[in-house]
């Protein structure tokens, strides 16, 4: 065996969507209401199709699974171009509040 590191494209392309992907899109993104809630996936979608034109598909497996390897590929197209879970991330921190 050789050792080898993957970039985060490479690593992206290789792991499906996850609880754990949600949860670093949720705890990036502003909170909601006076309480500072975090945001559904549903509201997460919608942020990113308002704000970065992203039509995302997010899962994060079963709601009696709550690992954070759960869930289905996550897709994220913009322009009928597919994104990284990486680009998204780096699109959401370079997007002025």
């Amino acid at each position: 065996m050789t050792k080898e590191m993957m970039s985060m494209e490479q690593l992206d392309a290789v792991s499906g969507g996850t609880n754990g992907e949600y949860k670093e899109l949720r705890d990036i993104l502003p909170t909601m209401g006076m309480k500072g809630r975090y945001r559904t996936v549903e509201e997460v979608e919608e942020w990113l199709k308002v704000n970065l034109k992203i039509d995302a598909k997010i899962d994060i497996g079963g709601w009696w699974n709550p690992f954070s390897s759960a869930g289905e590929k996550n897709i994220y197209i913009r322009d009928g171009k597919s994104l990284t879970h990486s680009k998204v991330i780096a699109e959401i921190k370079n997007f002025g509040y």
